[in-house]
């Protein structure tokens, strides 16, 4: 069996309107696929590391964060399968660790996973995580390329109906006074640009029009393309960790700062009217 296609998967949260908005009583089941990986197609890739801007990849190898990218409609289709209405679903958070390098005509395999295990968050959003394992051929099958773990929330329908306390402080751009700062334009494009390289063509992400249908004044980057462009300010050895929690959506077109500090420790965001508006936050290891 090979990956299923971004729309399938999309096609079938689609079809998820017809399931119950909230979690039924009871345990949800684990769920597992496991799939071959289509070949990856050396243009795409060398167009997504000129995009991100990866380093210190050798030749004839993959950058590594491209493997999450190429692989993302495993996680997504197994969400398709829980018996809960998914469509406006968020990508909450993604850890990755590295293992190796993975070579141009590999022959890879994959492994998605969902243990059954479901917390609530203070809105009483359903919060819930998948594993997704990618091996070579001859890898033994405790040792994948890369580990991909990824959080999504469910959003509760009634959530609008639950006082919680409000957290977040305004940031300022003085909160990081050390850290090193890149300068990026996205323009207002850069989602469709993004999704031919990743197959994500999440409406969202694609036009004003569609995303404006989803509640959002614009169209949104992708969460993901924020993680491998900071990711891109280090060297990819092959054997790299990165995680990132996706805070609130870069709406296009932007101007966005990227900021990491001397351990790893990572920010993207934007300044609206004097305050630091951080996007994403996270940290990667060499």
């Amino acid at each position: 069996m090979s990956i299923p296609s971004l729309a399938s998967v999309y096609a079938r949260a689609g079809l998820s309107i017809f399931k119950s908005a909230t979690l039924p009583a009871g345990s949800v089941s684990p769920l597992s696929l496991s799939c071959s990986v289509p070949e990856i197609d050396r243009a795409k890739s060398e167009a997504f590391s000129r995009m991100v801007g990866s380093r210190g990849v050798p030749k004839n190898f993959i950058p590594s964060t491209y493997l999450q990218a190429h692989t993302m409609a495993m996680p997504m289709s197994l969400l398709a399968d829980l018996p809960i209405r998914i469509i406006g679903s968020l990508h909450e958070a993604t850890e990755i660790q590295f293992n190796r390098y993975c070579e141009f005509g590999e022959k890879l395999k994959a492994t998605a996973s969902f243990d059954g295990d479901i917390r609530f968050s203070d809105k009483e959003d359903v919060m819930l995580e998948v594993k997704l394992d990618i091996f070579g051929e001859a890898d033994a099958g405790d040792k994948p390329i890369q580990t991909v773990v990824n959080q999504y929330r469910i959003l509760n329908p009634r959530r609008h109906l639950i006082q919680t306390e409000k957290k977040e402080k305004p940031s300022s751009e003085n909160d990081f006074p050390d850290w090193t700062t890149e300068n990026y334009h996205f323009p207002i494009d850069i989602g469709r640009r993004y999704a031919l390289l990743n197959g994500d063509i999440n409406p969202i992400h694609i036009t004003s029009v569609s995303a404006k249908f989803f509640g959002y004044k614009s169209c949104i980057s992708h969460g993901m393309f924020s993680v491998c462009k900071m990711f891109g300010q280090v060297e990819d050895t092959g054997t790299n960790y990165v995680k990132g929690k996706f805070v609130r959506p870069i709406l296009l077109p932007q101007d966005v700062v990227g900021r990491r500090d001397a351990e790893g420790n990572y920010v993207v965001g934007y300044v609206d009217k004097g305050d630091f508006k951080v996007c994403v936050e996270g940290e990667m290891r060499c």
